[in-house]
């Protein structure tokens, strides 16, 4: 029991990095995609998504490789 609370300590940080990098990169999409109209808030946000979480994955790439 004791081992998988210390997994999941170690992963907390992970896991908010996940969360937040991904909702920065929808945020900063939603922004741009913003002055487009609602359809370019949307795909922004999808875009943004996409990109939060190819940073993230490029991160984790870096950090474990």
């Amino acid at each position: 029991m004791v081992k998988k609370v210390q997994i999941a300590a170690k992963a907390l940080p992970l896991a908010f990095e996940i969360v937040i990098s991904t909702l920065m990169f929808m945020a900063i999409g939603y922004f741009i995609g913003s002055f487009i109209g609602k359809i370019g808030s949307v795909i922004g946000m999808t875009l943004g998504s996409m990109f939060g979480l190819a940073f993230v994955i490029y991160r984790l790439i870096k950090k474990f490789g």
